[in-house]
């Protein structure tokens, strides 16, 4: 069965292809952790383990890391997943979780942090786990997301397998209902996108701001 944690772990290897230049354009592909320009991260056994960045900031790898806002003295990061029938949908689908969950928990954090509260390993999460409460809207977010070289996988035992029940009769089936899985980093400079930088360029969906903005 698909397991997130070693979707986060392929997200820290050197295969990595970056883009997190301004406006988009793609820097040219060099040996670098998920950070940008630090040291790869380390692993601390656990359960569950943790990835360790340095600066305080450590990721558990469970799913609830696919629910907050991670920061670090200069970066603010975020993880998503993508499913698809294809890598290209799956890898696309995870670029826009991570964008989205960025956007969306920089925008409560800068205008209505109350509404959130901060775990351990330098995160912030929703306080009720309701994604209603959030400050919905958008952001412009400097740079690209970030994506393993391989990191779409094609998962078969959650949605079909090659199990001793597969037969010629089912095959076309099984092959139907497969998916791509793919994961996704997106990570912020604080230095290019400020806390003041959200509540200035931010566009929210709320009709009002929350008290803590005003």
């Amino acid at each position: 069965m698909f397991k997130r944690r070693a979707f986060i772990l392929s997200l820290v290897g050197a295969g990595m292809t970056p883009a997190l230049a301004h406006g988009g354009a793609a820097k040219p592909r060099r040996e670098r952790s998920v950070v940008g320009d630090g040291p790869e991260p380390s692993v601390i056994k656990g359960d569950p383990p943790k990835l360790d960045f340095g600066d305080g900031l450590r990721v558990p790898l469970d799913k609830e890391a696919f629910a907050t806002l991670w920061e670090d003295s200069g970066r603010w990061m975020t993880f998503g997943l993508g499913l698809g029938r294809a890598e290209s949908e799956s890898n696309a689908k995870a670029d826009k979780a991570a964008s989205l969950t960025m956007q969306i928990m920089l925008l409560t954090l800068a205008n209505a942090p109350e509404r959130l509260e901060q775990v351990d390993g330098r995160g912030w999460r929703s306080r009720s786990g309701k994604l209603s409460d959030l400050v919905m809207g958008e952001v412009p977010l400097p740079g690209q997301p970030v994506r393993p070289a391989n990191g779409s996988y094609l998962d078969k035992g959650l949605f079909g397998g090659s199990g001793p029940s597969i037969t010629a009769d089912n095959t076309a089936d099984l092959q139907y209902s497969q998916r791509y899985v793919a994961a996704t980093a997106y990570v912020v400079k604080k230095a290019d996108l400020s806390l003041d930088d959200v509540r200035a360029l931010g566009r929210l969906a709320e009709e009002k701001r929350a008290t803590t903005s005003q």
